[in-house]
Order: C-alpha cells, then structure tokens, then sequence
C-alpha cells in the first residue's frame, strides 16, 4: 500500500511510518455549572445517530456498529463506528456525543482524506436536529498523525537515541542521568507545544513517547493541530462551515506535512523508500 502523508520529493513512501491520520470535531454540551464536564449531555445525539446512520450509507458507509449499549455516554466519546465493509477497518466515520471522528490508515492520500472529513462535518450537520436555544458551537478540532518507530526501523526503543540519531531536535540529559542506580534506555513522554500565528486559537504539538502498537514495542511520533475555544467561531450557513473547515484543514497540514520530513533524518526516510523486507 502507499502510505502519504507528504507533499514534494517525498510524497511516495511506500514502507512509511504512518498507521493512522484522524480528524476530530468536538462540539459544546449542555451542563449546569456544578456538573463535571464529563458529565454533560448532548440533547441531539439521539437523533442525530439515527439521522447520521442514513446519511452515512449514502457515502458509502454502509457497515455500523455501537460501541456501548448504554444510553448515556460520557461526554465526547465514541458511540457509533461506520465502515464501508465488514472487511475494512478504514476509512472509518466515529459519532458520540459532542463528537464527530474521521480515520484513515497509512494508505490515505490527503485530498481524499480532507474530502472525507468534509464531507462526514457536512453528514453531522444536516443530521442534527434542530434545538431551539441549542446549536452545534464547535469547541475543539484536531488533525492528528501518528507514525510508529518499530524494529523495522530501528534496532531499539530508546526515545533519548532516536531523538539524537535519527530527527533534527538533540537532548543532552544531565550527569545525574547517566550515572548508578540510574539505568540507560528510559521511557518517555515527551510533548512540546508551539501557538500557530496564522491559525486562530491553534497549536502546533509534537509527542514522542515509548508505546506498544499492533503488538509490537514501538516509538511513537505524534505531530497534530489542535484548535481550542468556547466557541470556535465557524459560520452560520452550512457553506460558510464547510469552508472554514476546509480552509483550516489545509493550514494545519501545511504545518504537518512539512514537519515530518524537517524532524527526521533524511537516512531514516531512506528506509521509507523501500518496501518492507516480507520476512520482517
């Protein structure tokens, strides 16, 4: 499969390290004050369900399933999943309550993965009901990458080498860390997180941390866009809407598909030029 998630020289990778690229759309609930978010409640998702359960099978997602039987989800998390075919994981549409999600394996290509979400934030807003006194006000967006560091790229799982060795960023640990009791090779959690100038209200993050995926001990590189307000101010028509998350889609990956190729070293793309070794 061709795994892209680039523009330019290296917009084929064949053997790339992407497993999954997600679009998130998370909206405002209903709550009193002294109610733990999680708590909060969508007063249109059961409609909405039912009305995004046809508008999905007219795009080809035919296949749905619910994810809990019970009736009140917490707040912002899966309830329904709709694929194409029994067979397919992905593309994947995910709905719950104050959440729309959109994935695609390492097999996506960008503009149609940009079509699919448009086109799943147009399914949820002509499927919800119309509330008086409620609207959809969209409070969080997130366009999310994830490319995992197994042994099919390097010969280890320490987060400290694979910064030093194979990405553009260095970190020289103290002495304290590099001398008895304390052992080499440490896991990590690393974030860093920088505002976008030319994106209202978004931040460009950068994650890196030791992880297990698909059963195998991994290095995980989390590079995403996340836009943050109560409310993101994104239109009253539908048109309008769809632009703006159009228009914000493409900003966020100006910044991440450039970053991939400026973070790692261009010895480790080499690997992702290659297609894997099917003995590995």
């Amino acid at each position: 499969m061709i795994k892209n998630n680039l523009t330019g020289p290296y917009s084929f990778l064949p053997n790339a390290p992407l497993f999954e690229v997600v679009f998130e759309l998370h909206w405002k609930l209903q709550g009193d004050p002294g109610t733990p978010p999680p708590f909060w409640t969508d007063p249109g998702y059961s409609i909405l369900a039912s009305n995004f359960t046809s508008a999905a099978g007219k795009y080809g997602f035919k296949i749905n399933k619910k994810i809990s039987q019970d009736p009140l989800l917490p707040a912002h998390s899966i309830g329904m999943r709709f694929r194409r075919t029994e067979d397919e994981q992905f593309p994947l549409w995910q709905i719950g309550p104050g959440i729309f999600a959109s994935n695609e394996s390492a097999a996506y290509t960008w503009s149609h993965f940009k079509k699919l979400a448009i086109d799943g934030v147009k399914a949820v807003l002509l499927s919800y009901p119309k509330i008086k006194g409620f609207d959809i006000k969209p409070i969080h967006m997130e366009l999310r990458y994830m490319d995992s560091f197994d042994s099919a790229f390097i010969s280890h799982q320490d987060p400290l080498k694979f910064i030093n060795e194979n990405s553009s960023l260095r970190i020289d640990l103290p002495s304290f860390f590099k001398k008895k009791p304390i052992e080499k090779s440490p896991n990590a959690n690393l974030l860093f997180e920088f505002p976008i100038s030319n994106l209202k209200d978004s931040n460009f993050i950068v994650r890196i941390a030791n992880a297990t995926i698909k059963d195998r001990k991994s290095i995980l590189l989390e590079s995403k866009v996340i836009a943050k307000a109560d409310p993101i101010s994104f239109g009253k028509t539908l048109p309008s809407r769809l632009q703006f998350i159009s228009d914000w889609l493409e900003g966020s990956h100006s910044l991440t598909s450039p970053f991939f190729k400026e973070f790692l070293d261009p010895s480790l793309i080499k690997k992702f030029e290659r297609l894997p070794d099917a003995s590995a």
